[in-house]
């Protein structure tokens, strides 16, 4: 597989995402949008020129967009129970995108398991009625919470990085 800058932009997103979601539990809306529409790009330019940009032959548009729609409608529920917070439901969807359905159930998977690690962790350090007041905090100054797009783009860095530069078929 030749090289391509996609796995370098997709790891500047997920870098972006971690240090957001990390530092303030907000993801940009305006950078998951840019994501999305740079992979459209993607998609559209690989569709004519496939051996300059060097995508998965699997990641294609059907992949894609089933990705997308499978990951809002699947965790859009959760959002409305306030479960996962929007910036949350919207990764899934964007990551669904990126990486297509048979790449997005295998990193919620593992963000899932590092996420209740975390929270976890959090509990154990601060003990239960800390951690839980510090969680349901309605503040918009001070958001707290488990970083669930963090986990998610961690694992999706990851994902990509052992996939894409294995030369393994995406599952």
């Amino acid at each position: 597989m030749s090289s391509s800058i996609w796995p370098v932009l997709f790891a500047i997103f997920c870098l972006l995402v971690i240090t957001s979601d990390f530092r303030k539990r907000r993801i940009s809306n305006q950078l998951l949008l840019a994501a999305l529409l740079v992979h459209a790009g993607f998609l559209l330019a690989n569709t004519f020129v496939p051996e300059v940009l060097a995508l998965p032959a699997t990641l294609s548009w059907r992949q894609c967009i089933t990705g997308f729609l499978m990951g809002l409608l699947v965790f859009f529920p959760f959002w409305g129970l306030k479960l996962l917070g929007a910036g949350d439901v919207k990764l899934i969807a964007t990551l669904g995108f990126l990486l297509g359905f048979a790449g997005l159930w295998q990193v919620v998977l593992v963000a899932t398991v590092l996420t209740g690690l975390h929270a976890v962790l959090t509990v154990l350090a601060q003990g239960w009625l800390s951690a839980r007041a510090s969680w349901w905090n309605e503040s918009k100054e001070k958001r707290r919470g488990v970083p669930y797009g963090a986990w998610l783009a961690v694992t999706a860095l990851a994902w990509v990085g052992t996939v894409y530069w294995s030369g393994y078929a995406w599952f």
